[in-house]
């Protein structure tokens, strides 16, 4: 036995009422594939529509991921493209959670690189990260 849900008024939501008439009509096991496949159409457009606005209003927002946001920030600091990769390195090898905090401030752009200068045996590492922090603080590293 099915247990249909009634409004206030005793009277069925607007589906459950269309389905009910059909099968007081003699509705056909195809009448309710067809009302099961219009509910499932809706559902996948729903669903496509959530993640067609998603895409459009949240994937624009630089500030709602750490690493689009660096990168955006080098980006718009005309970081080189070799410095990019070698700050961008340097952030991910010291497990750095929100690495745009190396461009803001001197005293963490320090810290990150000189743990990563230690382990770095590239010649012109320190030359080019100095470079870097000049450009990016106003200062020279004391």
């Amino acid at each position: 036995m099915t247990h249909l849900i009634l409004t206030s008024d005793n009277t069925l939501p607007f589906v459950q009422q269309a389905m009910h008439d059909q099968f007081q009509k003699g509705g056909t096991y195809g009448s309710v594939a067809l009302t099961i496949a219009g509910l499932a159409a809706m559902v996948v457009m729903v669903y496509a529509l959530q993640r067609w606005y998603d895409a459009t209003h949240h994937g624009k927002d630089e500030s709602s991921h750490p690493i689009r946001l660096f990168r955006e920030l080098l980006r718009r600091m005309n970081v080189s493209q070799q410095e990019r990769e070698m700050i961008t390195q340097i952030a991910r090898d010291q497990r750095c959670k929100n690495p745009a905090a190396l461009l803001i401030s001197d005293r963490l752009f320090d810290e990150y690189t000189g743990a990563w200068r230690a382990k770095n045996t590239r010649a012109n590492t320190g030359v080019e990260l100095d470079a870097l922090r000049e450009r990016l603080f106003g200062c020279d590293h004391e």
